[in-house]
């Protein structure tokens, strides 16, 4: 591989023989010569991970054998006999390569890109219902001339928070074009919880705002963008002062875990087995958030302002059907699995439940039109494997990967999502072992279905 690593790590020769009497380097001879061969196999991972099979640890292994033995070679023909090298290089405090000193940050990288290529699958399914919205807007002339004000809730940290306020005012700036209107000024608000890396956002601003003026010239804007931290069940904004208001896999979850929640035994959210009143609890805890959600951006929103909102649900009225509960189902089962190894305590099973509802379509509209604030445009529906290296859920048949590469894929998927929680209710030491029961469970039922996450994708308008 050739890149800056490997012009700066020294793996060929670079003084004349027995000229040096002291060497000396830093955080570098951790650095590779090349990416080890052979790794094709280590899916969905960009180093060593607690789910790369053995012959990744064997590559990165020869690899580095071979570089460091390189290394001491070429420094042995440089050195004078009796010189020393003083070497510091990150390594890991155990034999155990995938321990957290060993790969714990490029885990949590790669489960940060695999978030992206989620979140990417759900932005071009948007897209198209993001330009018609914004034509209504252009009908009713609310940006002429003015700065448009664009609030994107639940926006995480990552490039693709960007890459929305980028496709929505390319969509604006093309339809005033189309109606020789003057483009406007644009102010892009985003939110989500106040623990989110907004920095991050922050440090992609200078690029981002050069990629603008590269491809719509010096005389677009100018665009500002701040943050409003907080939970977006409560206000955010003044008073009629946002134009179009965008989330993407935010309104399914609840601002708060169902009260009455104790007979659901064993269960981590709506299953088969839940008693009656756990439906009900979940069903009205969305109700009571979905109306406040709805309540919050009225105040915000100008009249005849829009809202698109993407988020899971499910595809029949049954809430234990596949695309409503399946893999937390799966998960409950992983954890009891645990219970019987005398590694978790089921009443700290009984005593935790998900705070995610997916409702069904008609939950949907009936709060829409209970609510009163906003109409109803319309309402999309489309699916995506569980598997989020299958693109295209349509042609499911033409992807052939072995339920197992499946199941792992999806597990990751599933782990950047609910880590935190688990982590936070039942301790760090036993994440590992249940990731790998739980492959273990979602390959099997990969092996013989087809699941996918239903999505809704709603346009409102401001009454």
């Amino acid at each position: 591989m050739e890149n800056r690593a490997m012009q700066l790590i020294p793996y060929f020769r670079l003084f004349a023989n027995q000229s040096l009497h002291l060497i000396h380097s830093s955080n570098s001879i951790h650095w590779l010569s090349q990416v080890p061969e052979g790794l094709e196999n280590n899916s969905l991972n960009i180093y060593m991970a607690k789910s790369s099979p053995p012959n990744v640890f064997q590559e990165y292994g020869k690899q580095f054998k071979s570089d460091f033995t390189k290394f001491l070679q070429l420094r042995s023909e440089e050195i004078i006999c009796g010189g020393h090298m003083v070497l510091t290089l990150a390594g890991r405090s155990v034999a155990d390569p995938t321990s957290d000193d060993g790969c714990c940050l490029w885990e949590l990288l790669a489960q940060s890109l695999l978030d992206m290529v989620k979140e990417e699958i759900a932005i071009r399914k948007v897209l198209p219902v993001l330009r018609h919205t914004i034509k209504g807007i252009t009908n009713h002339d609310l940006f002429s001339g003015r700065c448009f004000k664009i609030a994107d809730l639940g926006c995480s940290s990552s490039k693709n928070t960007l890459l929305v306020a980028f496709n929505i005012m390319d969509i604006v700036v093309e339809l005033c074009e189309e109606n020789n209107l003057k483009p406007p000024q644009f102010h892009v608000c985003l939110n989500d919880l106040i623990g989110n890396d907004f920095n991050t956002l922050f440090n992609l601003l200078p690029d981002f705002y050069a990629k603008l003026h590269k491809e719509k010239g010096e005389n677009f804007g100018p665009c500002f963008i701040s943050a409003a931290p907080g939970s977006f069940y409560r206000r955010l904004f003044s008073d009629q002062s946002m134009h179009l208001v965008h989330s993407s896999n935010g309104v399914h979850w609840l601002s708060q875990v169902p009260e009455g929640l104790e007979s659901n035994m064993l269960n981590i959210y709506i299953a088969k087995s839940s008693p009656l009143n756990v439906f009900q609890a979940y069903e009205k805890q969305f109700e009571t958030d979905f109306t406040k959600f709805l309540q919050m951006r009225s105040e915000e929103v100008v009249c005849g302002g829009r809202m698109v909102l993407t988020f899971c649900g499910r595809s029949i009225d049954d809430p234990t059907s596949d695309d409503g509960c399946r893999l937390w189902e799966l998960l409950a089962e992983s954890l009891f699995d645990m219970v019987k190894e005398g590694l978790v305590r089921e009443s700290d099973i009984s005593s935790f439940n998900v705070p995610i509802y997916y409702p069904g379509e008609d939950e949907v509209r009936d709060i829409i039109q209970n609510e009163g604030s906003f109409s109803l445009e319309s309402l999309a529906t489309f699916q995506v494997d569980w598997d989020p290296q299958n693109m295209d859920y349509k042609n499911f048949n033409d992807f052939v990967e072995p339920s197992q590469t499946r199941g792992e894929n999806t597990t990751k998927g599933m782990r950047a999502v609910i880590e935190p929680l688990l982590t936070s209710h039942f301790g760090k030491s036993i994440t590992d072992g249940l990731f790998k029961k739980y492959h273990k469970y979602v390959a099997q039922h990969l092996s013989n279905n087809k699941p996918g996450f239903f999505s809704f994708v709603i346009s409102l308008a401001k009454k």
